[in-house]
């Protein structure tokens, strides 16, 4: 491990070899992962220092606060640099890096209640500087809601907004068409300046498109290369951003691959879902087929067929949870704000209402079954709350068990509303929603990414890294581990009391025999990892959503895919643009031939007609 990583080449910046100015950032980010090579990293923070300055500037108000934020962001980088997916991107990288880093030490600022240091004599001892009325009205907001625009409009603004770089250097850097450029950073500014309209600021989009770079990074770091130490503090700083990243990559939300949540049976239950990397071109092994093959593909015009797909409502940032009531009247979204909302199916154009009361992200989202309007929620904060949607109020926040030392990531009720089950990683806690206390820890093998009750209430099936089992829940013991899938178990759902079905990171839908543990079914149609599965409330119809996009359909009784959008480039409503994304949850609304799809920022409804099979 690099010791004091900012200490070497923070002395350098003034110094950077010649040879390393005609450098594209990723041959830069290339030679520090594979050789080590400070002098490289050096480069990068000379290049973009300014940027993550005027970030860190505009989100803290402080000056020692700003360098700390500033510093921490360039020590993950250090430590993080092998983790920067493309590598052509290190600026917009840099960026949420950065904000997040800022958010989180002006969240460490505030719990310490430190005073505001004297800032007289300091270089940019001043607030940030003001460079015109538009834009103090912007700044405040500007950083907040670029942080939560998709990678292909952020990465531009960045580029060619905060860096100053032109659309044909952008393009070369991107490797993309410069009129490909110009209508992404259009649509982004466009998006950007809708989203703070809606914040209050109004005018931001020509704003942001002509102010210059320095009013955009409020001006240079000062005397960063004087810097021969990382602080305690600073230390600290990036081992917290570097924890959450950790946190993110392993099931929750990854840097390049959205991932999210479950929605089982209708909504009776909810596990969290990730999106793997993948091979997309991978076939469909033999074994995994199990001998059925994708029906779809071999006969299409005996199965149901997709009708339409339309965008019907825009979240303010990356859903990264989705469940829908057991009536399908009511639909729960969460992003990384922590914030929960719930939608009116019937009217999506009506302000959704807001739930506030988690103090981190939200991990897990399940509706109970009996239709009383109950909802439960979990938290990066280590709590479980359970809400009352009818009135939008909090009505318990569920006993801590004592062993919780990590957020629960996992979460589903039973048939009955009675029992809760959340996972964890190693771990599965059992509450009695009639008491509000924990009624049972179980063990697991592995981070626990989905769980499901049967409908009797008797069983309860866990996926994780290692394993897919079925626990007995009365006896506290596994009944039954299933063998089969290869790689992590991210879905899991009961179809009725004597089958199981469960999704993973391969791709992998098996259908398993409940009370002898043995496989039914087994397909590898899709091709990357499969994020979310949801049942239909008649149990006849299963349909889930990979990492590419691609939604399936699936005929319970036949156990096979029975209609699918493979293509996962949709049309965003009313623009033309298209856009990517993996489906990080599905749900089904009204009679169960209409399912709701959540991709990236976006509800879509996904409509479909059952057509009888030819004799």
């Amino acid at each position: 491990m690099l010791s004091n990583p900012m200490t070497a080449f923070l002395r350098r910046l003034r110094a950077s070899p010649d040879d390393l100015d005609a450098a594209a950032d990723g041959d830069l980010l290339a030679r520090f992962v594979q050789h080590r090579d400070e002098a490289a990293l050096a480069e990068l923070v000379r290049r973009h220092a300014p940027m993550v300055w005027g970030v860190c500037r505009r989100v803290l108000r402080d000056y020692h606060d700003t360098e700390d934020a500033f510093q921490a962001t360039f020590v993950v980088l250090a430590r993080k640099a092998a983790a920067v997916r493309d590598r052509a991107l290190v600026a917009n990288w840099l960026y949420g890096v950065a904000h997040q880093t800022a958010v989180r030490a002006r969240a460490m600022a505030a719990k310490n209640a430190r005073r505001v240091r004297p800032d007289e004599g300091l270089p940019e001892a001043a607030a940030a500087e003001a460079t015109g009325t538009a834009l103090d009205a912007v700044l405040p907001l500007l950083d907040e809601e670029l942080s939560r625009l998709p990678d292909r409009f952020r990465s531009l603004i960045v580029l060619c907004d905060l860096e100053g770089k032109t659309r044909a250097e952008a393009a070369a850097l991107l490797g993309c068409p410069e009129g490909t450029v110009a209508s992404r950073l259009a649509r982004g500014r466009a998006l950007l300046a809708t989203r703070l309209t809606r914040r209050g600021v109004a005018g931001t989009a020509a704003t942001l498109a002509t102010m210059p770079p320095a009013a955009a990074t409020a001006a240079s770091p000062p005397a960063v290369a004087a810097a021969a130490a990382v602080s305690p503090t600073v230390n600290t700083l990036a081992e917290a951003v570097v924890k959450t990243m950790l946190l993110n990559k392993l099931g929750v939300v990854l840097a390049a691959v959205l991932v999210g949540g479950t929605v089982l049976g209708g909504g009776v239950g909810l596990g969290v879902a990730a999106c793997g990397a993948g091979d997309p071109g991978r076939a469909s092994s033999p074994g995994r087929d199990g001998g059925a093959g994708d029906a779809a593909a071999t006969n299409p015009a005996r199965f149901d067929t997709i009708e339409a797909e339309r965008t019907v409502a825009v979240q303010a940032d990356k859903i990264i949870r989705l469940a829908v009531s057991r009536d399908g009247k009511m639909v729960a979204t969460a992003g990384t704000d922590n914030v929960i909302l719930l939608w009116d199916p019937t009217d999506w154009r009506k302000a959704p209402q807001r739930l506030e009361g988690h103090d981190h992200m939200v991990t897990g989202l399940a509706f109970s079954p009996d239709g009383g309007g109950a909802l439960a929620s979990s938290s990066f904060d280590r709590r479980v709350r359970i809400w009352d949607t009818r009135k939008g109020k909090e009505f318990v926040t569920l006993e801590e068990p004592r062993k919780l030392k990590e957020a629960v990531t996992s979460l589903s009720l039973s048939a009955d509303g009675k029992l809760l089950a959340g996972g964890g990683k190693g771990l599965i806690w059992v509450w009695d929603l009639t008491t509000g206390q924990a009624a049972a820890e179980l063990s697991a093998k592995g981070p626990v990414w989905a769980t499901a009750f049967d409908p009797t209430n008797k069983s309860l099936a866990v996926g994780t890294s290692e394993a897919l089992t079925l626990w007995d829940i009365k006896k506290e013991a596994v009944r039954l581990e299933l063998v089969g899938h290869e790689s992590p178990v991210r879905c899991v759902a009961f179809v009725g009391p004597d089958t199981v079905v469960s999704a993973d990171d391969d791709g992998a839908v098996i259908f398993w025999d409940a009370a002898s543990g043995k496989r039914l079914a087994s397909h590898g149609v899709h091709r990357v990892a499969v994020c979310a599965l949801a049942v239909s409330p008649d149990q006849r119809t299963l349909v889930t959503g990979d990492a590419s996009g691609a939604v399936r359909v699936w005929d319970v009784r036949t156990r096979t895919s029975v209609a699918h959008r493979l293509d996962p480039v949709a049309l965003r409503a009313g623009s033309g643009q298209a856009i990517r994304g993996a489906v990080s949850g599905l749900g089904f609304l009204g009679d169960g031939t209409t399912v709701v799809c959540a991709v990236e920022d976006q509800l879509r409804v996904i409509e479909f007609e059952r057509k009888h099979a030819r004799k």
